[in-house]
């Protein structure tokens, strides 16, 4: 397994994202990454390189020993990154492999998947959440989709494939009710930018807002699923974050 995190500085930003978005519509299934936008405060507590600064992050994964994976990766070292940490290391690294933080940060967000990023979504993604970005959000965030994520299994579940080649997340850290209200209102921005380019349903898992379940799913996969939490679960003694109604519950958009 190899990882790799790459540093750029923002002025880099649409460089750095046209070469990634053509390499990563071309990497093999066996490869993960993610394009992110970071703007960091001037905090004490960060590192020397990262303080203040607004950088680019690429990061992601490969099932590749370490001369395939040099091959590999040779287009986006090619930008010359400020950091490289190419790597091979066990999969117990993964975990930290995005640098979240170990104890628990009140965020907020918004996200969207989309169907394709051309040089307008691009365009539109650097001119609202680029070096210029409102100062609330800390991270705007495209995961690449497609390669083995798209493709369907039999029997796989209510939720057997990603459609979309990218999903795109916006987030702002919310230590207030003022900073969440701001940080959730740039989020929306930008996916309300976003979302005139293409946009398949809704990745659960990214939504953090008030949402119709039902467009998550194809018709009949909603039923199945609608019939199961009735025999399942009728009394609803699980709790979700996206509840699913039972069919003795009236089916209006759920919350």
């Amino acid at each position: 397994m190899a990882e790799v995190i790459a540093v750029w500085d923002q002025v880099h930003a649409e460089r750095v994202l046209g070469v990634w978005r053509d390499w990563a519509a071309a990497a093999p299934e066996t490869v993960t990454t993610s394009f992110r936008l970071m703007n960091f405060p001037p905090l004490p507590d960060l590192p020397d390189f990262l303080r203040g600064r607004r950088v680019v992050f690429l990061d992601g994964a490969a099932q590749t020993d370490e001369a395939l994976g040099s091959e590999l990766l040779a287009p986006l070292r090619d930008l010359q990154p400020g950091i490289d940490t190419f790597a091979i290391t066990g999969t117990d690294a993964l975990v930290r492999l995005h640098m979240g933080p170990e104890d628990p940060l009140p965020v907020v967000s918004d996200s969207v998947v989309l169907a394709s990023l051309g040089d307008d979504a691009a365009s539109d993604l650097l001119a609202i959440a680029g070096p210029a970005a409102p100062p609330a959000l800390l991270i705007v965030e495209l995961r690449q989709l497609g390669g083995a994520l798209a493709d369907t299994y039999e029997g796989g579940g209510a939720l057997n494939h990603l459609p979309g080649e990218f999903l795109l997340w916006a987030g702002a850290v919310a230590p207030t009710d003022e900073a969440a209200a701001a940080g959730r209102r740039d989020a929306q921005v930008v996916v309300a930018a976003m979302s005139r380019h293409g946009v398949r349903p809704a990745y659960l898992n990214f939504v953090e807002n008030p949402t119709d379940v039902r467009q998550a799913f194809d018709p009949l996969t909603w039923r199945q699923i609608v019939g199961i939490k009735s025999a399942i679960d009728p009394t609803s003694v699980f709790v979700a974050n996206h509840p699913i109604p039972t069919l003795y519950e009236n089916e209006a958009p759920t919350t």
